[in-house]
């Protein structure tokens, strides 16, 4: 499912589902089968985006909402927004982040120290 685009006001008041992890390459380990269905994958956008831009105008460009704060994030969430109900059940539930979220972030702590999330 497509995840908002974010322009955050407050750097201070980031929500708990979302991780600014600064200058993050991932490096995904997967097992063989996982980093195959993973490549597929990562050709199939790369062809789709390709025909994209070949075949697309700028008309053809849409706009959906944008997560700009709190009162944005609360009002879409209100409204039904599925990605924002789903990461609100996520929260819910205790479902941790994968763990190259939580060793990026750990990464982050100790050279930066504070708070990363």
């Amino acid at each position: 499912m497509p995840v908002l685009p974010v322009w955050w006001e407050d750097i201070e008041e980031w929500p708990p589902i979302i991780r600014y992890l600064p200058k993050a390459p991932v490096d995904i380990q997967l097992c063989n089968e996982d980093m195959v269905d993973l490549k597929e994958f990562q050709n199939d956008v790369r062809s789709v985006l390709g025909k994209t831009f070949k075949e697309s105008s700028v008309e053809d460009v849409s706009f959906g909402p944008i997560l700009e704060g709190m009162s944005s994030l609360n009002r879409l969430t209100s409204e039904g927004n599925l990605w924002l109900r789903k990461s609100l059940l996520v929260q819910k539930l205790n479902i941790q982040f994968p763990e190259w979220i939580r060793v990026r972030e750990m990464d982050l702590k100790n050279k930066y120290g504070g708070n990363c999330t």
